[in-house]
């Protein structure tokens, strides 16, 4: 029984060490989990990397089996660790994603010259901006000195400079984020959503209105299925007094799907800016039911209920 199980064990390894090889000859297997272009020259199928294929697409519970018996045999398997992390990620499970991950980050850094960081960067920097873990992933992007590889022909170095840009974004420290985003799209002049923060910041950065215009419309042309690309455009042109227009992309933003506290309030000024002041109050509400403490929400609220006599009666009042 005992060489059944380390006949088993075995084979195992042996597969992980011929996915490991495999995976650099054919790293675009990993394009669509990585957020790379399906159309450019490196994200051509290939056969030798099966198993992970399989972990990313159809099949991501019978991955995790193949994977977890790996660590079983080895708790520090790099591929195993990695792998797990990718088919996480399938079933929309980010918290056991970056947790994998970063154990394999942890490898990584003990056995730099047999394992590959390009893909951990790119896991971890876009897992941790969208889980808000911002300081985290600008402490693991400044680490790598991502800024400092001018020149680098490093597929998707624009993906990584657009995660530390939204890193810093998310940070407060706006400045930054600019230089990092403006890099990030000379190196891809249609990456819409470097090209949509960017334009953001402009607006915020008092760095001229109608570039930061010009880089938001671009974005939602690029790519209209994103709610963020909308929610943006809409900043903008709140920040520009176009509040009808505002409110339109405000309202393609939320029709995506996202009716957060940020677009919520956003909704409620521009109600209150067009004049739509029962709109703008019950949008309040909605607001501090979901934030209780929300300060801005909470003013304005106050202004509306108790100035009544200072405003323009509401057209879709009895509506």
């Amino acid at each position: 029984m005992t060489r059944i199980v380390e006949s088993a064990a075995g084979i195992i390894v042996r597969l992980l060490a011929t996915l490991s090889a495999s995976r650099t000859e054919a790293p675009a297997n990993r394009a669509s989990v990585l957020g790379r272009s399906t159309s450019s020259p490196d994200s051509r199928p290939s056969s030798s990397c099966s198993t992970l294929s399989s972990a990313q697409m159809k099949k991501p519970s019978k991955a995790r089996l193949f994977f977890e018996a790996a660590l079983n045999v080895d708790p520090t398997h790099y591929m195993a660790l990695y792998n797990l992390g990718v088919a996480s990620l399938t079933i929309t499970e980010d918290e056991k994603a970056i947790a994998y991950f970063e154990k394999a980050l942890a490898v990584y850094r003990r056995k730099p010259e047999v394992n590959q960081l390009y893909d951990l960067l790119l896991q971890l920097g876009k897992l941790y901006c969208r889980t808000g873990r911002y300081k985290k992933a600008v402490t693991l992007l400044e680490k790598e000195k991502i800024m400092d590889k001018e020149g680098s022909t490093m597929s998707g170095r624009n993906a990584l400079l657009r995660y530390l840009g939204e890193a810093y974004m998310g940070s407060g420290r706006n400045k930054e984020a600019v230089k990092v985003l403006q890099r990030a799209i000379r190196l891809n002049p249609h990456d819409a959503n470097a090209l949509s923060m960017l334009g953001e910041l402009y607006v915020l950065e008092n760095q001229g209105n109608d570039i930061a215009l010009s880089l938001c419309q671009q974005a939602v042309n690029i790519d209209d299925r994103h709610w963020k690309h909308w929610y943006r455009l809409a900043v903008v042109k709140y920040r520009t007094a176009d509040y009808e227009s505002s409110l339109k992309a405000l309202k393609e933003s939320m029709h995506l799907g996202k009716k957060n506290e940020e677009a919520l309030y956003l909704a409620a000024k521009l109600y209150n800016k067009l004049g739509l002041y029962s709109k703008a109050a019950a949008t309040l509400e909605t607001v501090l039911k979901i934030t209780p403490n929300h300060k801005a929400a909470n003013t304005t609220l106050h202004k509306i209920k108790f100035n009544k006599n200072e405003v323009r009666i509401d057209p879709q009042a009895n509506k």
